[in-house]
């Protein structure tokens, strides 16, 4: 922690003082101090996308309840619908940048020969298992992939049968009952 003042420390309580100033441009010449400062930075970033995510799940149940419990056709229910979408939709990216991080915080220390990432322009061959898991940012994106095929030809039906903007809206029950109406969201 701290860039490479504690390493600092400890050489100048063994070698003497020019051999110690010679290891300090050393280490500051080959960017040691830097590396060691980035990955701080990092951790830190970390933990500040964590309470993002703490926040954003709060906020999506909120959103969800209130989107339940308003009329759609109304613009104040459109607009609650718009902002539960999109906190969704942000809450996903937050949670893959928090996956991505912890990734790249959790490597060791100690010099290894195994890369985290290995990527082109065109193509990644290698990414963290955590990012390549079912639940991670390729296996999410590969399934959003599939489903969008699958739906495409159904969507342009339904365009060409009812025209566009659609005039309807599809509205999926959930898990929770609403005490006022009886409704179900969540």
């Amino acid at each position: 922690r701290g860039g490479i003042a504690l390493m600092l420390k400890e050489i100048r309580r063994h070698v003497p003082a020019h051999l110690a100033r010679f290891f300090e441009g050393v280490l500051i010449a080959r960017g040691a101090d830097q590396a060691l400062r980035t990955k701080v930075e990092l951790v830190n970033y970390k933990k500040a996308i964590q309470l993002m995510q703490k926040q954003l799940e709060e906020t999506e149940a909120n959103l969800a309840v209130f989107v339940a419990m308003m009329d759609w056709k109304t613009p104040a229910g459109l607009k609650l619908a718009k902002a539960l979408d999109e906190c969704r939709g942000m809450l996903h990216a937050v949670r893959d940048v928090r996956t991505s991080t912890s990734a790249i915080c959790k490597t060791t220390r100690f010099p290894s020969s195994e890369r985290l990432f290995i990527a082109s322009d065109s193509a990644i061959s290698r990414i963290p298992a955590t990012m390549s898991s079912q639940t991670g940012i390729a296996g999410r994106a590969e399934a959003f992939r599939a489903l969008e095929a699958a739906t495409v030809p159904a969507v342009m039906r339904t365009i060409e049968e009812h025209g566009w903007p659609p005039a309807f809206t599809y509205k999926v029950e959930g898990k929770h009952v609403c005490v006022h109406c009886g409704g179900r969201f969540g």
